[in-house]
């Protein structure tokens, strides 16, 4: 196809290279055939090699061509592997949703093709299982709250039973320890206490005054001994008191820990069974606010940013936890998979530059081979590459095809030209130089590496030659009528 010109464009070009040839090569008045002869020779059509003949054209035909010079520079060439490819999904950039709670859908937000952000609610469903849940939260709310504040309470009193003992067992006077002690809240066992210590302190005194009197022969033993009797029965009814009322708040306390624990616990089972109902623990704050008719919704929101590529659920359509929802693709990143032949295995490692071309879409990218499977496919014995593409514009939709060439060796060559610049003519690779002006010489070039565009000269050409670039195909037609010319 690149050697073919339109029916049109060979007309135009065969009328104008025969117009701009007619001057030299039809003989004049008083020519022979001689003269013709003498000028087929100088022109070399006919047994000569390329490099001999020349194509001339009138103006006409070079704009009509299009033709376009360059010179023979450095370059880079590219050994590459050219492999079909197909666009798809970053699969860790889709979200599959599926509801946490069986219910129907109340409300249906999103529509396909919608760009969604993280969060966004997608859809209002009602559970039973879901209002049940929230409600057995609730009573377990309440029940921590009275634990907490059982616990605070006795908290409170076990502190100031153990501040009234200190006071009594600092040896503080009946009244001063009653003033002391006088805002501390207790309950009926300050009463208790109390009372046993200022018996105990009245038993004590006696015991002393008595004791006094009988060392000074003013009463008899046995008023002594009722007093000893007395303090010693006072005594141990104060410590048994006090060690009655230490233990049972150290007991009441401990109780209502447990109590606060359980609770604690109870509350936070709730809570995480409502999590794994898919309420966010932002929504577990407010649960207690919200209408009595709404206890039973929750929101199914997107877990990220994207665009809703699928939806299954209409208004009412009862959904479970196996329902696939919706379904949300972040596209600001595509894969680009391609398979890899088994010859080509070796040759093919991550990090290596990729060019990626899709079909029917007037763009290209560029990445790097990201990703390269461990395990050959068992059908074909082909493994998997990836190549991960930045996708902002949305352009790269998963499920077009195309090709990825991967880029296996650059190299810096010192002469080189287009590939169009180079076709075959004759059996040998050959360039058209620009002579002089619309004057265009074949010349055979030995060429090395080459790449889809650029193919490096080894020989033939020289710095500052001025090379056909561009549409040299219509020159090489030419070339072929002359030479079939001049055969007839």
């Amino acid at each position: 196809m690149r050697e073919g010109t339109s029916i049109w464009t060979a007309l135009v070009l065969g009328s104008a290279l025969v117009l701009g040839a007619c001057g030299k090569d039809e003989p004049h008045e008083g020519e022979g055939h001689a003269g013709h002869e003498d000028h087929a020779g100088e022109a070399g059509h006919e047994g000569e090699k390329p490099g001999g003949d020349h194509v001339i054209l009138t103006p006409e035909a070079v704009a009509e061509a299009g033709l376009e010079t360059g010179t023979p520079g450095p370059a880079k060439i590219e050994i590459a592997l050219e492999l079909p490819g197909e666009v798809i999904a970053d699969p860790d950039r889709v979200a599959h949703i599926t509801p946490k709670a069986a219910g129907s859908a109340l409300e249906v937000k999103a529509v396909l093709g919608a760009r969604v952000k993280a969060g966004d609610v997608l859809a209002v469903i009602e559970s039973p299982e879901l209002g049940e849940a929230k409600i057995e939260f609730l009573e377990a709310l309440r029940a921590r709250d009275l634990a907490s504040f059982d616990h605070d309470r006795q908290s409170t009193v076990s502190e100031n039973t153990e501040t009234l003992l200190g006071v009594l067992e600092g040896g503080a006077t009946s009244e001063s320890a009653r003033e002391d002690t006088a805002k501390l809240v207790i309950g009926e066992d300050k009463g208790r206490l109390l009372t046993a210590y200022s018996n105990l302190q009245l038993a004590k005194r006696n015991r002393d005054r008595e004791e006094d009197l009988f060392k000074r022969k003013v009463n008899s033993e046995s008023e002594l001994l009722t007093a000893r009797n007395a303090f010693d029965a006072a005594s141990a009814e104060y410590s048994s008191i006090r060690e009655t009322v230490a233990f049972a708040h150290s007991a009441r306390l401990l109780d209502v820990k447990r109590a606060l624990r359980s609770a604690e616990a109870n509350l936070q089972n709730r809570e995480r069974r409502l999590h794994l109902l898919g309420v966010p623990e932002s929504d577990v704050e407010g649960l207690g606010k919200e209408p009595d008719d709404r206890i039973a919704w929750y929101s199914l929101r997107s877990p990220i940013e994207g665009i809703v590529v699928e939806k299954h659920c209409v208004l009412g359509e009862s959904v479970d936890i196996t329902t696939r929802v919706f379904v949300v693709t972040d596209m600001t990143r595509v894969h680009v998979r391609f398979q890899i032949p088994p010859a080509d295995l070796a040759r093919v490692r991550t990090g290596q530059k990729a060019r990626v071309r899709v079909d029917g879409l007037d763009a290209s990218g560029e990445g790097n081979v990201d990703y390269l499977s461990p395990i050959a496919e068992e059908r074909t014995r082909m493994a998997e590459g990836r190549v991960f593409l930045p996708n902002p514009g949305g352009q790269w939709r998963p499920g077009l095809f195309g090709s990825v060439r991967i880029v296996l060796e650059e190299s810096e060559v010192k002469t080189a030209l287009p590939v169009d610049a180079v076709f075959r003519h004759e059996g040998r690779d050959v360039v058209f130089i620009e002579e002089e002006e619309r004057a265009y010489e074949p010349r055979p070039v030995r060429i090395g590496r080459r790449d889809s565009v650029m193919v490096e000269v080894l020989e033939g050409v020289k710095p500052g030659d001025k090379v056909v670039v561009k549409n040299a195909f219509v020159l090489k037609a030419e070339l072929g009528k002359e030479a079939g010319g001049h055969d007839h």
